[in-house]
């Protein structure tokens, strides 16, 4: 809170984005202290950059009930009617990649994704991911479909176990594919309103807690009721092509979080000016 005469009490999330503010004005007297620190306060508020917030989360791959896993551990079952744990997704030891589509209903700031994967292995308990790196490209559209890239990142900002198990049906204590999350982070990377793809792939791994370099998978998003998700999933090996069940015939959609900040709109941002005029005048006429 700003002390000093004005009580003022700010959304200043919603206009968080814009970093750099300059206010131009000429007064005919002076400022008193209080008047002074009002300003300083409310051009503070205004200039304060938000915090990131999820933008976007089609991340569900857990299967009901929870806690039914080895060590009350969440599962993620094989989709009724599928045979597929996951898709590949390495790029540790081989050049492939996965790619599947997100929304941003609003012009935005990125600053990171997450995505995850899982290494069939032996691991303790809890596990301890095997990922130390990865890389994230945004494109402009399907990359099956002829979409081009946009940005690519590789600043790795951590992985860990995401609580459940990647498991069959009759196996559900099974703790050989626990799934981990892996974040990347970009620049503030500004993206407008639209539908946009985003491609990744963990890259650098250590397996002297469990993992191996030849099994890199990421499991597909679940309905509520266990079953596929019809996503727009693609993945790359020599080339893109969209990935579909072999016995289901549903395309994949993998999970993905984006995080970052919504850019508000014009009319919020004259409102914020607005406000901040009137607190202004109020100032002048206390001096």
């Amino acid at each position: 809170m700003c002390r000093g005469g004005i009580v003022f009490e700010f959304a200043a999330a919603s206009l968080g984005p814009f970093e750099h503010f300059t206010f131009t004005e000429t007064f005919t007297m002076a400022l008193s202290t209080t008047a002074l620190l009002s300003r300083a306060c409310a051009l503070a508020l205004l200039a304060a950059p938000a915090s990131a917030a999820v933008l976007f989360d089609l991340s569900n791959f857990n299967t009901l009930p929870l806690g039914n896993g080895a060590n009350g551990a969440n599962t993620s079952v094989i989709s009724t009617g599928s045979t597929t744990f996951g898709l590949n997704a390495n790029s540790v030891s081989s050049t492939l990649q996965l790619a599947t589509p997100f929304t941003l209903g609003s012009d935005a700031t990125i600053s990171s994704f997450t995505f995850f994967a899982y290494s069939t292995s032996t691991y303790g308990n809890p596990p301890v991911s095997p990922f130390t790196g990865g890389t994230v490209s945004i494109f402009t559209a399907d990359p099956a479909a002829g979409g081009t890239v946009i940005t690519t990142s590789t600043t790795f900002g951590g992985s860990a176990f995401s609580g459940t198990y990647r498991v069959s049906s009759t196996t559900l204590t099974n703790t050989q594919r626990p799934v981990f999350s892996l974040t990347i982070n970009l620049p503030d990377f500004a993206l407008s309103a639209g539908t946009y793809y985003v491609a990744f792939a963990p890259t650098t791994m250590n397996t002297a807690a469990g993992g191996s370099t030849a099994s890199v998978f990421t499991p597909p998003v679940l309905n509520a009721d266990g079953s596929l998700f019809a996503g727009g999933g693609s993945q790359f090996n020599t080339a893109w092509a969209a990935t579909t069940d072999a016995a289901l015939g549903t395309r994949y959609a993998f999970p993905i979080i984006v995080n970052g900040t919504a850019v508000p709109e014009p009319s919020v941002m004259a409102l914020g000016l607005v406000g901040l005029g009137a607190l202004l005048v109020r100032a002048r006429r206390r001096a």
